[in-house]
């Protein structure tokens, strides 16, 4: 089974997503399930990681990463705008359904980098 996860990566206050699995989503406003809470998480900082092996969203504003070998999302400020970075990601059971979904949030700054590590469910 695949892991099926959506990727967002936006400054704060600004909706600007770097890669969506459907343009309808775009007009709907997050989070898309009310099923679950919401995660909300302020990211460790951390130096640069390696990029090896990571999904990666590059933006003018922002660039988020997610190690799936890890469950380990990366949020890098790209722009000196007073706002964070944040991974918007959801995570579905083997079935379609939704069991988790959640922020991760880089408010170290511009120039920074912040590592969410979720730990998510194999096979989901």
């Amino acid at each position: 089974m695949r892991k099926a996860l959506r990727i967002l990566a936006l400054s704060a206050g600004l909706l600007t997503p770097l890669l969506l699995t459907s343009p309808a989503q775009a007009n709907h406003e997050w989070p898309w399930n009310d099923i679950v809470t919401v995660e909300h998480n302020n990211g460790t900082k951390v130096s640069k990681p390696s990029l090896a092996g990571m999904k990666c969203e590059f933006g003018e504003s922002a660039t988020v990463c997610f190690k799936p070998g890890g469950d380990v999302w990366s949020a890098r400020d790209e722009q000196k705008d007073y706002r964070s970075v944040i991974a918007i990601w959801e995570d579905y059971n083997s079935n379609g359904t939704i069991y988790r979904q959640g922020i991760c949030r880089n408010p170290h700054g511009y120039y920074t980098w912040a590592r969410c590590n979720k730990n998510y469910h194999e096979n989901t």
